[in-house]
Order: C-alpha cells, then sequence, then structure tokens
C-alpha cells in the first residue's frame, strides 16, 4: 500500500509540472576516437529550454551503433531523466525545399562550368604565351649575332612576358578557389536533398535527452556514442639517409570512415586500446584427459556437466568513454598529443580534421620518433647470395602491427611487413642489396659409400657433402656480414646426421631458436675475401632416398 502511495504522489507531481514537445535539434560532431574497429563519437548542441520536462532529439546519421554504449551530459541548471535511442517516423518530405535545393544545385553547377571555361581561356592564353617564350629563346640569340639589339625593347619584352605569365597563373589560382568553394556548395546541398528524400525509409534515429529543467535557459549537451563501420591502422615510413647517420621511423594511421556520417572539423584521436566486447571474464572447467576408447564402447561424460557461469551479462555490451579534453596549442598533424592510460596509447591531432564517410583512405601521421639502429650486411645464402644492408632496430613499444616502406638515401626501397613478437626483440629493415659485396656457394663435395671396404654392401647408404662458402668485399672500407647456413635435421630415426664439422666456427648455433641454422659475423676487409666450409654425412637406408637433400 505504501509503494503505491508513493508512485501515485510521483505520477501527481511529473504530472503537474510543464512538459515541453520534443525538440528536433541539429547538432554537430565535435570530437572522436577511433579504434581498431570502430568509433567513440561525441556530439555537441546549444539548446534553448523552458522550465520543466523537456524532450530534446538529436538526429544521428550513422548505419550502425551501439545502442547501449549511448551517454549524455547537459551543462545547465536541472536533471537529467533519461537518455535513450529512439526510431521516429519521418515527414513527407517538403517538396518545395526539394524543388528549392535541385534549383540550387543546377546553378552552382552552371557557376562551376563558367569558371572552367574561364580557366580553359586561360589555359589557352598560357600556351600561347610559352610559345612566344619559346620563341625568343631561339630567335634571340640570332638576332644578337646579326645585329645589335636594342636592350630597351629586349627588357620590355621580358617585363610583358613576366606580367602576362603572373596574371594568368593569379587569376587561375582565383578561379580554383571558386571551383573548390562551389564543389563544397553543391556537396552541401546534395547531402541535405538526400536526407530529404531517404528512398525507402520512413524513420530516422535520434538520441532522446529528457531533462527537467530549472527554469529557462540555454544548456549544453554532449552526447557519446559507439559507431561502427570506422578503423585505423598503422602504416609506418622509415627514412634512412645515405651517410646511415639516423632511422627516422613515422607512424601513419591508415582510416577507412564510412559510418554514414561525416566528420567535419572534429577533434580526432586514434587509440590502441582494445574495447571490450563483453563485461565477462574468463573461467576455466575441470581438465579431462584419457585414454582413448574402442569404437564400441561409448564414451563417458563427467557428471559435473557445464563449467562454472562467467560473470556478468551474457548480451556483449561496450562502453568507452571519453573525458574531457586538455587543450593544446595548435600545430601540424605530426605534433600530436599522447595520452596513456596504463594500457593503452592515444594519440589527439593537434587541429581539427575532416574525414568523409566513404570508401578512400587517407593517411594522417600521429608521430615521428628516432630509433637505435646498427647497420651490417646480411646474407643467406642458400636462399639467394645477394648480400643485404640492412638495420637492425629496436621497436618502439607503442609500435603496432602493420606494413612499413622503407626509404634509403632518398630512395624509396620497398615494404616489408613489421610484426611485434616481444618487448625487446630487434627487428631488421632492408635497405637493399650491394653489388660491391659479392656471395657465393659452392658444392665441393658429393660422395657416396656404399660398401664395407669396397667388398661388402651395406644397407645403409652414407653420403658425404661439403660446401664453400666465399664472401668477397670489393668495397673500399671493410664492411661487418652476418651470414646465415645451415645443416639438416633428420625428422627419423633411419636418418643420422653425423661429422659435421664447420671452418670457422659459426659464432651462433641454433639462431633464432631454430635448429640446424648457423650465424657467422664477420669483418672483412676492404678488396678482400673470406671463406666458410660447410662439412657432414647423412646417413639413410639403401631403398629409401631422404626427401629435400
Amino acid at each position: 500500500m505504501r509503494r503505491i502511495l508513493v508512485f501515485l504522489i510521483l505520477v501527481i507531481f511529473f504530472s503537474s509540472l510543464p512538459v515541453h514537445a520534443g525538440q528536433t535539434l541539429q547538432s554537430k560532431i565535435s570530437s572522436v576516437t577511433l579504434y581498431t574497429d570502430q568509433a567513440l563519437v561525441q556530439r555537441e548542441v546549444l539548446a534553448d529550454v523552458g522550465p520543466g520536462i523537456n524532450e530534446l532529439l538529436l538526429p544521428i546519421q550513422a548505419f550502425s551503433i551501439d545502442g547501449p554504449s549511448i551517454t549524455a551530459k547537459v551543462y545547465g541548471k536541472g536533471k537529467i531523466i533519461s537518455v535513450q535511442i529512439r526510431t521516429i517516423p519521418l515527414k513527407a518530405a517538403p517538396q518545395e525545399k526539394i524543388r528549392e535545393l535541385e534549383e540550387t544545385i543546377k546553378t552552382l553547377e552552371r557557376d562551376k562550368q563558367a569558371l572552367l571555361d574561364k580557366e580553359a581561356a586561360l589555359l589557352r592564353q598560357e600556351k600561347f604565351l610559352d610559345s612566344i617564350a619559346a620563341f625568343s629563346e631561339i630567335q634571340v640569340p640570332k638576332d644578337i649575332e646579326t645585329r645589335m639589339v636594342n636592350p630597351q625593347e629586349l627588357s620590355a619584352t621580358f617585363t610583358f612576358l613576366g606580367d602576362r605569365f603572373h596574371e594568368v597563373f593569379s587569376k587561375k589560382t582565383d578561379i580554383d578557389q571558386d571551383v573548390s568553394g562551389i564543389e563544397e556548395n553543391i556537396r552541401t546541398a546534395r547531402r541535405e536533398l538526400n536526407n530529404l528524400r531517404q528512398p525507402g525509409e520512413k524513420s530516422r534515429k535520434v538520441i532522446e535527452v529528457v531533462f527537467d529543467s530549472a527554469e529557462k535557459q540555454e544548456i549544453r549537451i554532449v552526447a557519446d556514442y559507439i559507431a561502427y563501420n570506422a578503423r585505423w591502422s598503422p602504416v609506418y615510413r622509415v627514412s634512412v639517409p645515405a651517410n646511415r647517420s639516423s632511422v627516422d621511423l613515422t607512424m601513419n594511421a591508415c582510416i577507412v570512415q564510412k559510418t554514414g556520417a561525416d566528420w567535419q572539423d572534429v577533434n580526432l584521436s586514434v587509440s590502441n586500446a582494445v574495447p571490450l566486447k563483453g563485461v565477462s571474464i574468463p573461467s576455466l572447467s575441470p581438465w579431462w584427459i584419457d585414454l582413448p576408447q574402442r569404437r564400441a564402447e561409448k564414451t563417458l561424460r563427467h557428471p559435473s556437466g557445464k563449467g562454472v557461469a562467467a560473470l556478468g551479462s551474457a548480451k556483449p555490451k561496450t562502453a568507452m568513454l571519453k573525458e574531457g579534453r586538455v587543450e593544446t596549442d595548435r600545430a601540424d598533424y605530426a605534433a600530436t598529443r599522447r595520452s596513456s592510460s596504463g594500457i593503452s596509447f592515444e594519440y589527439e591531432l593537434s587541429r581539427p580534421v575532416t574525414v568523409e564517410s566513404r570508401q578512400k583512405e587517407i593517411l594522417l601521421p600521429l608521430y615521428t620518433k628516432n630509433l637505435e639502429g646498427e647497420f651490417y650486411y646480411y646474407c643467406v645464402p642458400r636462399k639467394n647470395t645477394r648480400a643485404y644492408l640492412v638495420c637492425e632496430a629496436k621497436p618502439d613499444q607503442e609500435m603496432l602491427a602493420g606494413p612499413m616502406h622503407i626509404h634509403f638515401g632518398g630512395h624509396y626501397m620497398g615494404k616489408t611487413m613489421f610484426t611485434p613478437k616481444s618487448r625487446n626483440e630487434r627487428f631488421l629493415m632492408a635497405l637493399g642489396a650491394d653489388r660491391a659485396v659479392e656471395v657465393s656457394r659452392q658444392k665441393i663435395t658429393d660422395h657416396v659409400k656404399e660398401t664395407f671396404f669396397g667388398k661388402f654392401e651395406r644397407s645403409m647408404v652414407v653420403r658425404e657433402l661439403g660446401y664453400r662458402i666465399t664472401v668477397e668485399n670489393r668495397k673500399k672500407k671493410p664492411i661487418r656480414l652476418n651470414l646465415i647456413d645451415q645443416i639438416p635435421i633428420a625428422k627419423t630415426d633411419k636418418i643420422d646426421v653425423d661429422d659435421v664439422s664447420f671452418e670457422p666456427v659459426p659464432d651462433e648455433k641454433g639462431y633464432m631458436d631454430e635448429s640446424g641454422v648457423m650465424r657467422w659475423q664477420m669483418e672483412i676487409g676492404s678488396q678482400k675475401s673470406e671463406p666458410i666450409e660447410i662439412r657432414f654425412t647423412v646417413a639413410y637406408p639403401k631403398d629409401q632416398p631422404p626427401l629435400g637433400l
């Protein structure tokens, strides 16, 4: 009885408050935090409200959003009653407004074509001036040889050409700017026209904020929600000067934005955080092991059944909220503001950017850092006898997996993939093959023994193999070389690899934790050569020659 009484009192209280009908507000996307598979979008709007209950509607154009992720803050005197996503029916498109926009677009396109015609005329003038300049370059030297040229006439000619070129260039620049402005107006009009037409759509998604205002006032609403169909991935550019004095790495964000809403002049941040796909934590069931059962027998189930249920809701939710931003001085895109939460990194671009909702990828630089690099030559002659100049660098802890474009001495050398494995593991970047370092690998021994002392036949074949690797440095200065080679490893006890010898002995066996792989670290003087010999025997059944030898 008491609960019913309290409920009736609340109903009477709220019904006595003035209720303002739903007010549709044209909000603007002010900031976006982009993750690897989704985006946290923030919208802001100013609104005039009256005292009492105000229903405020913020339309959103995103194709797909996470409804439970929506939150809102209201800066003003009063209380927030509710925040939710709603779908409201659309009114019939105003035909008069559609006709007005269609006529506006036609007028703008005519204006654009008129400017392009003027630009074409200027291009013809520029071509004519180029022909006069080209003729003058040929004719003036001839006139100087045959007669005395009037310096004043020559100066007047050059002045005329310079003035005309400057005039044509200035007019072309003004036309390009006017055309860009008209194209932007056309895009804006077409977006508005498409929104009015909305073929096949009879409803629109809105964020509904119900606010109990204490007085008539202007409030500011800041709403956040997760939008899908947006992502970013790292793309690296590594620049190494010809003198190998530094290794500069630039991390770019490759952004794809197809949410359905353009991000116009937004504060954009990219984050390497992994948003939660649910609030469950892992749990373990008993780990049972058993012997194989015969087919006739039935498989027994453990009586305990399923494991312990996971904590939290079964429905995946995402809740990645962004607090207020710290204002910073505006700078070029490369100067981003970095923040860390202890488990992730976030980079905020230092000035607003525009990212349209479309298929095309865009690149935005995040930071440039100088890496610690060690330069030497690297060769794997069993695969390729070319000696590559490489840079062995220590990765930055913020680097993620992604393509890496290598530039050396101002030339593009190619692309590789950066795949981080451990925090302290260094990675190699190939800077190109050097023809002045020549490497050869030759088989010097391949002898088969099938009898004892030449009389008794063996059941096993013993094959003696030997290889000689020669490295020749034709450069005018000494080089450092890491040479990688290997011996075979048997997969079965029917094959024996024995009598292994190296000259010289490798500096590292089991290189990169790979069995049978050896590394030699060599210092080779100018115009010098160094040999490496590898010998071993392989014993295998006479009727089963091994594969891969």
